[in-house]
């Protein structure tokens, strides 16, 4: 897994949620720290991702799979232009 500063802000957020979540006992405190971590969570997940899976991927990640995957279409020569096409449409799919 490749490591991005994106990843550094995430652990950020992360331990500033939790460090929220030990400093507020009030039960009614803690609903509010667990609305404000999930709205947190879930802009995460629209920013790195268009799924909704519990594992937080950066642009940056996602962009170097998808180059990865395009390449792999341009490997396949058999396919002609139908594998430049699809390794086009996937380079179209980075954010």
């Amino acid at each position: 897994m490749i490591h991005t500063d994106e990843d550094d802000e995430l652990y950020d957020i992360a331990a500033a949620v939790e460090e929220l979540q030990t400093a507020f006992t009030n039960p009614s405190q803690q609903q509010v720290v667990a609305e404000i971590e999930r709205i947190a969570h879930e802009a995460e997940m629209k920013k790195g991702q268009p799924y909704h899976y519990d594992v937080y991927v950066s642009p940056s990640q996602r962009n170097t799979v998808l180059e990865e995957v395009a390449k792999e279409f341009e490997k396949m020569t058999a396919f002609g232009d139908t594998s430049w096409s699809f390794a086009a449409f996937v380079r179209n799919m980075k954010k």
